[in-house]
């Protein structure tokens, strides 16, 4: 009797297959710190913080807890609160949202899934228009894949906002031959596992150009703490970075641009014909990525996709996500009837209308991926599968 076995999944992140190239290296970085036991603020943040800063070109970087941590201290640190909206697209984790009293979605560009820069003057010109005081952007660097900076700088400029740039999706990665982390007043990475760079737990950082934030933020990550310990001279929070996660990423951070290279290799094994002819999309040309995925567009239900794609992608789409990592405009924007102020009302009237509703799946491209598992993306019978549904 003939059994059709079922080909195992390719892991979303092989994080076994870096940590054994790794080996020992990890090892005794996880080993040191627990010989001097300096578990909170050990001299392995210092360390990690001046080796991302020499990484990317930023000149002051303050290592936190998490990605969503290193966007709220910003916004803290800014003094942005309750009645100040800012701007964020349409198109990304909940994350980048949640950390902001009031949003204001905008929609993203259909070829690079970053936020469209006509939709961002409309958005701020809607805002005003609602009385609402619009004081920042947070762009979003999707799929590895920088937004449009110098664009969105200059309308940040001329309107009097700054930009806190996200890039928990893309550190790594360039924009006109500078890295992420040098554009805005401040960029926002996350070291989550499955990000490019990621840690084995929580992590985050946060890195500036402007002394004086830079301050402000230390201060934010450790309880709004002035000159010493019981001096607290603002609202703060804990958002320190552990010493063990800053030991592990001092490691990883060494092998990182390696890892960028491999996954640019590994995406570009296939001929951009053979995507165009089945209908995956590609990243603009001139980026510089540090997540490589292929995304081919599906005009598909979400239900149902991860089960047809054994495993090996992420469903992303603005109204339902399955099994991935994107989440639908922000939910406060789509309720009725929030508890809330007046100005979660107007939020909701102020929401730019969005023309884009893709359901998408998207793969993560590591190291570790192999042919046959790049092949399947390109495969027509299961493209046609999914269409199907």
């Amino acid at each position: 009797m003939n059994q059709h076995l079922r080909p195992e999944p390719v892991a979303f992140i092989d994080i076994g297959a870096q940590r054994r190239r790794l080996g020992a290296k990890i090892d005794e970085a996880v080993a040191r710190v627990l010989t001097h036991c300096q578990f909170i603020n050990g001299p392995e943040v210092t360390q990690l913080e001046a080796d991302l800063a020499a990484f990317c070109g930023a000149k002051h970087v303050v290592a936190c807890a998490s990605g969503t941590d290193a966007l709220l201290m910003v916004l803290m640190a800014q003094g942005i609160g309750p009645g100040d909206a800012v701007i964020c697209p349409s198109f990304t984790f909940c994350a980048t949202g949640e950390v902001v009293a009031l949003p204001l979605f905008v929609d993203v560009d259909e070829t690079t899934f970053n936020m469209n820069i006509a939709s961002l003057k409309k958005g701020i010109a809607t805002g005003r228009k609602l009385g609402l005081k619009v004081k920042a952007v947070i762009p979003v660097d999707l799929f590895g894949q920088p937004a449009d900076h110098d664009a969105i700088a200059e309308v940040a400029k001329s309107e009097g906002l700054f930009v806190l740039d996200d890039a928990a999706q893309s550190f790594g990665a360039t924009y006109k031959g500078k890295r992420l982390g040098t554009f805005g007043l401040a960029t926002a990475t996350s070291f989550f596992p499955a990000k490019p760079l990621g840690c084995f737990g929580d992590g985050g950082a946060i890195f500036t150009d402007d002394a004086d934030l830079a301050e402000r933020l230390r201060s934010v990550r450790v309880h709004g703490q002035g000159t010493e310990k019981y001096d607290n001279v603002r609202l703060g929070l804990t958002g320190r970075l552990d010493t063990m996660q800053a030991a592990i990423l001092i490691e990883k951070l060494k092998i990182f641009q390696d890892e960028i290279d491999a996954r640019d290799n590994v995406a570009g094994r296939h001929p951009p014909a053979e995507r165009r002819a089945r209908g995956v999309r590609q990243c603009a040309q001139g980026a510089g990525h540090s997540d490589r995925d292929l995304l081919p567009e599906v005009d598909a239900p979400a239900d149902g996709l991860q089960a047809l794609s054994g495993g090996r992608g992420r469903i992303a789409g603005q109204r339902k996500v399955v099994g991935g990592r994107h989440q639908p405009a922000d939910a406060r924007l789509s309720r009725t009837g929030d508890a809330g102020s007046r100005h979660q009302g107007r939020a909701r009237r102020a929401g730019v209308r969005l023309a884009n509703n893709w359901r998408m799946l998207s793969f993560v491209i590591a190291r570790s991926t192999c042919d046959e598992a790049i092949q399947s993306c390109y495969s027509d019978r299961w493209i046609a599968s999914l269409r199907s549904q």
